[in-house]
């Protein structure tokens, strides 16, 4: 039997993860200023060792969750506009920050959270190297970082992120975690013919949202142009054919897991169709990243609290 994508996923879990049980509790933002941890000298990275690894991972989770349930919500209230046949402004917007919450769910899984990290988190980690005498390799100021887990080392890393803001940090990663990922499937013990299909469904995927590769942050270009500056007639007055009748049956049919994956990375269209097969591959992707983390997690699995209770409690 071939191996699936969100099987292949598997490859960039975070380890333990899996093994969360219960409702979990607190943030990234809340562990960092309430949890023990001491300084290790870097010059480029901070690094908080000594970490208490299920605290973490259960701040992990409960993002996870807080972020997979918004995306799930957020699909649900598309279908508030179904009463004004031609408007898809905000459709469209919505369905970006779906795709947006599902893809900080699933860097969250791999163990890798990009977060904007304020004055209260960031006076904690400099208490912590005054006290330990341990320089900082840089200056901290509220800025975007992306902090990952390194369970094996019991270490947490935070590394500043580049230039761009919070959208774009995650955009980033997540392009940047799934050519990661292309490289672990090449790696794999999996079959050649696995490896092969495995391999040209991530290309597919990544070339779609990146606008084939020209930029890595593209949906979040394209979620800019049509809600700040109103382009591509999706706003009054109304330019094209496209009915928010088909948009919301292609939502739905993402909703009631009907789509595949692939279903969307190969139908070439103008920029404003790719932009709407990325946010569906994304979201696709996602629910069953998600989906096979509960699926392996059991019945006590930490996702027991997430989006399908949302999903539920509104079916």
């Amino acid at each position: 039997m071939s191996i699936s994508q969100s099987e292949a996923a598997r490859l960039l879990w975070c380890p333990g993860l899996e093994k969360q049980k219960g409702r979990p509790n607190g943030t990234v933002h809340e562990w960092i200023t309430k949890s023990n941890f001491s300084p290790k000298a870097s010059e480029k990275e901070i690094i908080l060792q000594g970490v208490d690894n299920n605290s973490f991972l259960t701040a992990l989770a409960s993002d996870i969750n807080r972020l997979s349930s918004a995306a799930s919500e957020t699909l649900k209230n598309i279908a508030e506009v179904s009463k004004i046949p031609k408007s898809l402004g905000w459709p469209y917007v919505k369905l970006y920050y779906a795709a947006l919450f599902y893809a900080h769910a699933v860097l969250r899984i791999w163990g890798k959270s990009p977060s904007y990290l304020r004055t209260l988190e960031l006076i904690r980690i400099k208490d912590a190297y005054a006290a330990y005498e341990v320089p900082l390799p840089f200056k901290l100021n509220s800025n975007q970082y992306l902090i990952e887990a390194k369970p094996q080392t019991t270490e947490v890393v935070i590394i500043r992120s580049s230039d761009g803001g919070s959208h774009e940090a995650v955009w980033r990663e997540f392009y940047n975690s799934l050519m990661n990922l292309k490289v672990k499937i090449s790696e794999s013990q999996f079959l050649k013919k696995d490896k092969d299909k495995l391999n040209e469904g991530l290309t597919d995927f990544i070339s779609l949202i990146s606008d084939n590769e020209a930029n890595i942050s593209w949906p979040s270009q394209m979620r800019n142009n049509i809600q700040y500056r109103q382009n591509y007639g999706t706003w009054y007055p109304y330019h094209g054919r496209s009915k928010t009748s088909n948009f919301l049956s292609e939502v739905n049919r993402v909703t009631s897991d009907a789509a595949s994956f692939s279903s969307f990375t190969h139908i070439p269209g103008d920029d404003i169709t790719n932009f709407k097969h990325a946010c569906l591959a994304i979201i696709v992707y996602s629910k069953g990243v998600i989906a096979d983390l509960h699926r392996i997690g059991g019945v006590d699995n930490f996702l027991k609290y997430g989006p399908s209770r949302f999903e539920n409690a509104t079916a």
